[in-house]
């Protein structure tokens, strides 16, 4: 059998002798160095893309979860919750006519701690309720005192997002979600109503303005003997508290207690009076001791000299805490030193005879 002839049809393509048309053979074209740049640019910001992400999801807790949580199980984590920093997707009011927004809960911030507090809230409770959304804003620190108006609103901050079941009417923040010594802060507590396909948000209701207390200073570190101790003084020195109980620390209280009586009679005689002073404007503190009594001082400094001390009497027990500006006292940390001996005092009434 012959090969059979093809003759080109008005389009220009070849046409088999079945009466089928061939679709001419086209050659690649090579792909030009602006296409290679922009898809070598594309992937790279995919993989930037991946990175981001990545990071995004280190940076969440481990029960960090993007769904909405439902019931009391929700509404009773405490310590356990995770404290959303971002706010979730929540649904949109229509904007039709005839439809008003309801009134939203009232809100009362109580048990504030320095980095939790407790949220309550009253609402009614309606056949089509489902949740509550609970957010924590930061506010500028003069709506304590002046309170919070239009312009304060816009500067303020969401700070966590939080969501509790229908039947709840409290909700614990958990600890970490207030710094300590801070605000204002204010609640905004928002029911969310309606069908799972049309839900729609209460009016937020918002709390009074609060702020959180400090917490107590930590030890003073390293607690230390400047010097050896001499015949009639002790020097001492420390360093600043690790912890400072979130408002700086301004004061160091010092007591200096008399050496432990080794009989009841001992500790009868001692003057138990307390003396406070005020030690303030001095760079290297000196204080004189009145070796049998109970004393005690108040110092800016990181250090204090006693003197007036009994030369080998001791040991004298000195106890160190640092007091921040609200006034809250740290931990105490001790030291015990004693004066060193003397020497011995020359002869007297020395007496000679010569053989």
């Amino acid at each position: 059998m012959g090969q059979e002839a093809s003759t080109p049809d008005k389009a220009g393509r070849k046409q088999r002798g079945d009466g089928c048309c061939q679709a001419p053979v086209r050659a690649k074209r090579p792909s030009s160095r602006l296409e290679d740049v922009a898809r070598n640019g594309i992937e790279q910001l995919a993989d930037s893309q991946r990175e981001v992400d990545a990071q995004c999801e280190a940076l969440l807790p481990n029960n960090y979860s993007d769904e909405p949580s439902s019931g009391t199980a929700m509404a009773s984590r405490t310590e356990e919750t995770a404290i959303r920093r971002i706010r979730p997707e929540r649904p949109q009011n229509p904007f039709t006519c005839g439809f008003s927004v309801a009134a939203g809960p009232s809100v009362e911030v109580c048990d504030i701690e320095p980095r939790k507090a407790l949220v309550r809230w009253e609402y009614p409770q309606g056949a089509g309720l489902r949740k509550f959304h609970i957010d924590v804003v930061q506010l500028p620190a003069k709506c304590l005192t002046d309170g919070a108006s239009a312009r304060d609103a816009k500067q303020s901050s969401e700070v966590a997002f939080f969501e509790a079941g229908a039947t709840e009417s409290s909700f614990a923040l958990p600890h970490g979600t207030l710094e300590r010594n801070y605000g204002a802060y204010r609640v905004h507590v928002l029911a969310e109503s309606g069908s799972e396909e049309k839900p729609y948000l209460s009016q937020p209701g918002v709390s009074m303005a609060f702020s959180t207390p400090a917490e107590l200073p930590g030890m003073v570190s390293n607690l230390r003997l400047a010097k050896e101790p001499s015949e009639n003084e002790i020097h001492i020195q420390w360093d600043l508290p690790c912890d400072d109980g979130g408002a700086s620390v301004e004061m160091y209280e010092v007591t200096f207690h008399p050496p432990v009586a080794q009989t009841e009679e001992a500790a009868q005689s001692h003057e138990q009076a307390d003396c406070e002073l005020q030690l303030t404007g001095q760079a290297n503190p000196k204080v004189s001791v009145a070796p049998n009594k109970l004393q005690v001082w108040h110092t800016p400094s990181l250090s204090l000299d006693f003197c007036g001390l009994p030369p080998g009497e001791g040991p004298y027990q000195i106890n160190v805490r640092a007091k921040n500006a609200t006034g809250l006292l740290g931990a105490t940390a001790s030291l015990w030193a004693a004066t060193a001996v003397a020497a011995p005092a020359a002869p007297s009434q020395l007496k000679g005879r010569l053989l």
